[in-house]
C-alpha cells in the first residue's frame, strides 16, 4: 500500500504546476497514453514484487484515485477556461481506472468504477463539447473492451458481476450504444456461464438498457420469449424469491406490450396452486390494471434509475 500510495500520489502531484506565476495550475501533457502506461507499469511491478493479487488491493486503489480525482476535478471547476492539458490528464485517469478494473472484475470494483465515471461526467458536463466527446468516446471504448474481455473469458469470470458495465453506458449519449449483435453475444455468454440464479438480474438490467430503442427490437423480442419461458417452466414458481420478484417486475415493464404481459399473467395464473392445492382464482383484468401500471422493485419509469441506483448506500462485505 505504501508503494502504491506513492505511485498514485506522484501521478497527481506531477500534473500540478509548481510555478506560482502561472495562470494555469495544471502543466501540459501531450501524450496521455504514455503517462497512463507508465503508471500502469509501476502498479504491475509493485504487485509482482510483493506477490499480491489485484483483488486484495483494487479497493484501496479505487479509493485513493477517487480522493485525488475529486480534488483535481474541483480545482478544474474553479478555472474559467478548460484546456487540452486538463482533458488529457483525465484520459490518463480513465486508462488507469479501467486497467485496475480489468484485473479485478467483481461486483464491488465494477460499482466503484461506475461511480467514478459518473462523478467525472457530471463534473465535466459544462466543458466544451469537443472535450466531452473525447471523454465519452474513451469511456465507451473501455466499456466495450471490458465486455469483450468478459465474453472471451466467461468461464473464469462471474458474469453477474459485470452487469454494471451497462449502467456506465447509460450515462453516455444515445450515439454510444452497443450494437445489437454485441449485446446478444454478451447476454448469451452470461446465460451460458451462469452457475447461480441470476436470470432476474440479467433480464432486468438488459431490458433497462435497451428500453424502447428501435435498434434493439429483435433482442427485445427474444427477451420477451425468455421471460415467458422462465415464468411458465419454473418448478418452484412463487416459492422462489427470484421468481416472485421477476413476475411483478416483468408485469410492470412498459417495454413489453401490455397484451403480452396480460396474456402471460393469465397463463401463470392457470399454473399456480394455492395452499388448498387448488388453482388460484382472481380477476386478471382488475389485478392486471394494478400490477401492469405500477412499479414493483425496478423503477421502469425513471430514466435515471440505473444511474441513481449507484448512489444508494454502499455495503462492505467482510468476505471475498
Amino acid at each position: 500500500k505504501h508503494t502504491l500510495s506513492h505511485t498514485i500520489s506522484t501521478l497527481y502531484e506531477s500534473r500540478y504546476n509548481q510555478d506560482n506565476k502561472s495562470d494555469d495550475p495544471v502543466i501540459g501533457l501531450n501524450f496521455p497514453n504514455r503517462k497512463a502506461n507508465k503508471t500502469i507499469a509501476e502498479i504491475k511491478i509493485t504487485l509482482a514484487t510483493h506477490k499480491v493479487e489485484y483483488s486484495s488491493i483494487s479497493n484501496y486503489l479505487f479509493s485513493s484515485i477517487a480522493k485525488h480525482s475529486t480534488s483535481y476535478l474541483t480545482k478544474l471547476g474553479e478555472l474559467e477556461t478548460k484546456r487540452e492539458s486538463h482533458l488529457n490528464w483525465l484520459l490518463v485517469d480513465l486508462d488507469v481506472l479501467f486497467f485496475i478494473h480489468a484485473m479485478d472484475i467483481r461486483i464491488r470494483p465494477t460499482d466503484r468504477l461506475a461511480r467514478l465515471v459518473n462523478d467525472l461526467l457530471e463534473k465535466t458536463s459544462n466543458w466544451p463539447d469537443s472535450y466531452k466527446e473525447l471523454l465519452q468516446k474513451k469511456i465507451f471504448d473501455h466499456v466495450k473492451h471490458s465486455i469483450k474481455s468478459y465474453i472471451d473469458h466467461s468461464n473464469d469470470i462471474p458474469g453477474l458481476e459485470t452487469l454494471n458495465l451497462l449502467t456506465i453506458l447509460t450515462m453516455l449519449p444515445q450515439k454510444y450504444q452497443l450494437p445489437q449483435d454485441n449485446l446478444e453475444e454478451y447476454l448469451g455468454s452470461l446465460a451460458n456461464s451462469s452457475k447461480t440464479k441470476d436470470f432476474y438480474f440479467r433480464w432486468m438490467t438488459f431490458m433497462l438498457y435497451i428500453g424502447e430503442k428501435p435498434k434493439y427490437s429483435s433482442l427485445r423480442k427474444k427477451m420477451e420469449y425468455a421471460a415467458e419461458d422462465y415464468l411458465l417452466n419454473s418448478e418452484d414458481m412463487f416459492i422462489d424469491a427470484e421468481y416472485f420478484m421477476f413476475y411483478f417486475d416483468y408485469l410492470a415493464c412498459p417495454y413489453v406490450n401490455i397484451n403480452t404481459r396480460m396474456s402471460t399473467m393469465e397463463k401463470v395464473k392457470k399454473l399456480t396452486i394455492n395452499n388448498n392445492k387448488d388453482v388460484v382464482s382472481f380477476n386478471s383484468e382488475t389485478q392486471g390494471s394494478i400490477v401492469c401500471q405500477n412499479d414493483f422493485i425496478v423503477s421502469w419509469r425513471d430514466p435515471e434509475y440505473l444511474k441513481n441506483s449507484l448512489e444508494k448506500r454502499e455495503y462492505i462485505f467482510p468476505y471475498n
